[in-house]
């Protein structure tokens, strides 16, 4: 196990999480090669720590240390805050894995900033109380945004707001994204459907799909042009040369597809490579960054290299339906491409230099020995009459929810409930694939039923404008199997949860927040439900959320994927892999960590309910 129990207990119950009203100081600081962020809040008295509170945005180390300090520095005077430094922290915790050890060593930084700030104001209340504000922190964050944005429009900064708001992306990174261009190599269209959506959502400026199949994907092109008009998308055949944008893009290559598609592939570019070797190491700013994709179904392994060119004249006639395994494992093999290039093109996070494994029938990753069992011995007609008579309701149809949607969808689910009160906005579209810009102003569900409906003409949307409270939770649910969780904040999560303990109905979470997700399945009357692993608290309804904080869009993705197999499982008679565990990734790190949990004695909400 990566963490010990002291640093397990302080990030699933983390003491003095959240926002505090009107603090007398904030402090702030970062560690942009892990993607941590930290905000620590305090209230001083009398020259004495007399609360302390903090937001973090991370990994579970981050989080853990962050609440480790607040417990050593409340009631603390000034100087002997002052005093207390990361290696205490550390100390406090147990110690820490030596590959997270950066990740805890910026909290004592925030709270020598806060102390700074407190001191150098000379206790400015007035001043500090606007920062406290939540609408004025929302606002202070997106002017920052707006100011690291200079070159970009109005809109650009709009559309990309949950992004450029995060310090690893700012304005600059977006420009990036938007000169680069992607040439894009599979058989089809249906091999990339959910990649293209997300290079458009995540804001790459042009895309060039090379495909063996040019009549292809029609639909799903015309979708995608409306999620970011933008974004320049064409498809050429095989053989064609290829035209640049302009001089000022910056060329990258994906190559998604079944094996044997990948092979024929690097068998020519590596014969191609030895020929221009000696030209890659003169000249290395016209390298480019090549991501394979390999595709099998539920299971795939993505590799990364550079290049000096990819080949636009192989034929590989390897054009072919795809099949509900692969269609699912191309998704997530995708989806976790186009994160990829974002790091690479921005520099953020480590590269992912090694082929990495991931098998979606067993959850796990970077595992290349683990064999394929359960829905992989289906034949296809027997798993879509499985998925044909399903029932799922999805609450939410945003970040999370769009992609589990449009993953089931394709696959072939028999029926969706879409519960969502909102309407489409222009900041949604950097991570809600179901939705467009045309369809802005529109209630979501109507916009993602449109979608669902053009993916999959077959199956049943019913629509619920309405929000999810515990008034009509247990109406909404009546009708379903099983409750799939889209949703962005704790309170409705607990609403939720509870509800499908009390039906006994199986419950697929999952959350998100800048470059990190995590995912469990909870299958009421066999093991812990979603308040076992998170009780609540008072500072449950202050958790930050991807408005504050900002997402990469690809990332609720990668989580939307990994319900919607375990979903699939649920339905085809199969235990979800997630169940009695909780899924923790690290996007930036490319790391897939599983802690084991199990039901809580005396939880209100599933010990009552068996």
């Amino acid at each position: 196990m990566i963490y010990n129990e002291t640093v397990l207990e302080h990030f699933a119950n983390p003491r003095n999480a959240g926002k505090m009203s009107n603090p007398d100081a904030k402090g702030e600081t970062g560690n942009p090669a892990d993607g941590d962020r930290i905000i620590i809040y305090l209230r001083i008295r009398e020259n004495r720590l007399d609360n302390v509170s903090f937001q973090t945005f991370g990994c579970a180390a981050a989080i853990a240390a962050s609440s480790m300090l607040t417990v050593l520095a409340i009631g603390k005077t000034i100087e002997e805050a002052r005093g207390i430094t990361n290696e205490h922290v550390a100390d406090a915790l147990g110690g820490l894995p030596s590959q997270k050890m950066t990740c805890s060593n910026i909290a004592a930084n925030a709270l020598h900033d806060a102390l700074d700030q407190y001191e150098e104001t000379n206790k400015d209340k007035n001043a500090l109380k606007n920062k406290g504000d939540n609408a004025t922190c929302q606002e202070n964050m997106e002017e920052t945004a707006r100011q690291e944005a200079s070159q970009l429009t109005p809109q650009q900064a709009q559309r990309y707001m949950r992004q450029i708001i995060m310090p690893e992306i700012s304005g600059r990174g977006q420009e990036t994204l938007l000169e680069t261009h992607v040439i894009l190599y599979m058989p089809s269209v249906e091999w990339g459907e959910m990649m293209l959506a997300y290079l458009a959502a995540v804001g790459v400026g042009h895309v060039t799909c090379v495909l063996d199949d040019i009549e292809s994907g029609d639909g799903i092109i015309k979708h995608v042009q409306d999620l970011n008009p933008e974004m320049e998308l064409k498809k050429i055949p095989v053989g064609e040369p290829e035209i640049y944008p302009t001089e000022n893009t910056q060329d990258a290559f994906i190559v998604i597809g079944p094996t044997e598609y990948i092979e024929t592939h690097r068998r020519i570019i590596n014969e191609s490579s030895r020929a221009t070797v000696k030209v890659m190491e003169s000249e290395p700013e016209n390298q480019a960054t090549a991501v394979f994709v390999e595709v099998k179904p539920w299971q795939g392994r993505i590799q990364t290299r550079n290049y000096s060119q990819v080949s636009t004249h192989t034929q590989t006639n390897h054009s072919r339906k795809v099949s509900i395994g692969e269609g699912l494992s191309a998704s997530f093999g995708g989806i976790m491409a186009v994160i990829e290039l974002v790091k690479l093109r921005l520099g953020i996070g480590q590269q992912l230099m090694k082929p990495f494994n991931y098998d979606l029938m067993s959850m796990t990753f970077n595992h290349p020995d683990k064999t394929n069992k359960g829905l992989n011995y289906m034949k296809e007609n027997t798993l879509r009459q499985g998925l044909a008579k399903g029932k799922v309701l999805l609450v939410g149809s945003g970040g999370l929810g769009s992609p589990a949607a449009f993953a089931l969808a394709k696959a072939g689910i028999g029926t969706l409930g879409l519960v969502d009160h909102d309407q489409v906005d222009l900041s949604n579209l950097n991570r809600q694939i179901l939705h467009t810009t045309s369809r802005i102003g529109l209630p979501k569900v109507e916009s993602g039923a449109k979608t669902l409906r053009m993916l999959n003409p077959k199956m049943t949307v019913h629509t619920y404008q309405e929000r999810m409270t515990e008034k009509n939770v247990d109406n909404l649910l009546q009708a379903y199997d099983l409750l799939l969780d889209g949703l962005d904040n704790l309170p409705s999560r607990y609403v939720a949860n509870q509800a499908a303990v009390v039906a006994g109905k199986p419950f697929f979470q999952a959350g998100v927040l800048t470059f990190y997700g995590q995912s469990t399945s909870i299958l009421p009357g066999d093991g812990p439900c979603y308040e076992c692993i998170f009780p609540q608290s008072e500072d449950s309804g202050n958790a930050p959320t991807c408005e504050e904080t900002g997402v990469l869009g690809a990332v609720p993705g990668l989580m939307g994927i990994i319900q919607a197999v375990e979903i699939i499982k649920q339905l085809c008679g199969l235990k979800p892999s997630l169940h009695n565990k909780y899924l923790m990734v690290d996007t930036l790190e490319t790391e897939f960590t599983t802690i084991e949990f199990t039901q809580r004695l005396g939880c209100a909400i599933c010990s009552s309910a068996s």
